[in-house]
């Protein structure tokens, strides 16, 4: 099923899905990047980051480092629906696969040392672009370091112009009732547990999912001002730029009465030493979790084979490999023949390195917000930069069961 309206019947699926609750155990580490287990979990019905409030937290892994690089501490965002949020994550790609034999005996199951993530899953993660309740939204926060809701504005708008409160439910209302989406079975629940995908429909009127693309991080603007194209060099969307991208979608839909100069949300444009800070500490977050076998990221393929003699070099070999492989993705994207992040290659950052060139322009969860320093007035800022926090809590009768993958 393909549909863009009529979305209050998706409340009725709330009450089949908390029969399926029940039953499990403390969720683990479920953040992207940074391991997916459990993805589904049960909770109250309802949290308290009323409709068009933003909830983000922290969380370890490569995005973590990252934005700590830059001296940002947000890793991930969320819009909420009040029962439902809108996100976009992307589950841990998966390590290729190469038989190790001996006498016709395998012996174990090693990453290909020259390509040893998948590319595909790389570049375009799922589930991406998506919609989830709030058992799905409890499993994703499970281990969050500390998780806020952005709630209210400080400052009232000028009578008969649509302020910042009125922006954001107004953005929330048109994610829920507008935007593209198929309901999807959740990989993990085979209960029948599902959550919405979203995107958009191109000029032949098919539906177009939006993926995880980790290049956003490095560039884009594309995104953050709307655009709707999905091709190599500019595919899905990150969790801080699915805001900003209804935003502009509901500005050019509903033509609501807005003060000037506010119609879409601008990216930050991070310096080039902030960039290659962000490179550096990427790359040793990927190494490190594939050395130490941790099982964070998809270092926890080496499990099996951590201590067995003889395989130290062919192991950093391949977490070497590993690590200009995701860096690779966040400096220059996926190949021109959509085949995913392959590029293994140490050249791009050297010469990204040792040259004038401008920095990454993007949209943070710290940006989006309002935090570390970004701006908090002032036009082109979006309307959740100027906003409380409050702790995040989860309440209401009875139990509401998901999955946000």
């Amino acid at each position: 099923m393909v549909g863009s309206g009529a979305r209050q019947l998706r409340g009725l699926v709330l009450v089949a899905a908390a029969a399926l609750g029940g039953g499990l155990a403390a969720p683990l580490p479920a953040q992207a990047f940074t391991g997916d287990n459990p993805a589904c979990f049960a909770t109250a019905p309802v949290w308290n980051a009323r409709k068009g409030a933003i909830v983000s937290g922290f969380s370890k892994g490569p995005i973590n480092a990252v934005l700590a690089a830059v001296g940002e501490s947000r890793t991930h965002t969320m819009l909420s629906h009040g029962d439902w949020a809108t996100h976009s994550t992307t589950r841990t790609p998966s390590a290729t696969d190469v038989t190790v034999s001996w006498l016709g005996i395998t012996i174990a199951h090693l990453p290909k040392p020259s390509q040893p993530v998948k590319p595909v899953e790389l570049a375009q993660g799922y589930p991406g672009f998506s919609q989830i309740n709030m058992g799905g939204a409890y499993a994703y926060w499970s281990s969050a370091q500390q998780v806020f809701t952005q709630s209210g504005q400080r400052h009232l708008p000028s009578p008969r112009v649509c302020g910042n409160l009125c922006k954001t439910q107004g953005v929330a209302d048109w994610l829920w009732f507008n935007v593209p989406y198929q309901q999807v079975g959740a990989q993990t629940d085979p209960a029948g547990a599902f959550f919405y995908s979203l995107g958009f429909n191109d000029a032949s009127g098919s539906f177009v999912h939006l993926p995880y693309d980790f290049h956003q991080y490095m560039s884009g603007l594309g995104k953050v001002h709307g655009a709707d194209f999905n091709f190599p060099g500019d595919r899905g969307i990150v969790c801080s730029q699915a805001p900003a991208w209804a935003y502009r979608h509901w500005v050019i839909d509903t033509a609501p009465t807005i003060s000037p100069g506010t119609e879409w949300i601008e990216p930050h444009a991070y310096t080039h030493d902030e960039t290659v800070a962000a490179a550096d500490a990427l790359w040793s977050s990927v190494y490190s979790d594939c050395r130490a076998v941790n099982g964070d990221f998809w270092g926890i393929a080496f499990g099996a084979i951590a201590n067995a003699i003889g395989l130290s070099d062919l192991k950093d070999q391949i977490c070497t490999s590993a690590a200009f492989q995701v860096l690779n993705c966040f400096l220059i994207g996926e190949d021109t023949n959509g085949g995913g992040c392959k590029d293994i290659r140490n050249i791009w950052i050297n010469q990204y390195r040792n040259s004038a060139a401008a920095g990454a322009m993007s949209l943070s969860p710290d940006t989006l917000v309002g935090l570390s320093g970004r701006p908090m007035t002032g036009t082109t800022v979006g309307p959740w930069a100027d906003s409380f926090e409050v702790p995040l809590q989860w309440n209401g009768g009875g139990s509401t069961y998901g999955c946000y993958w």
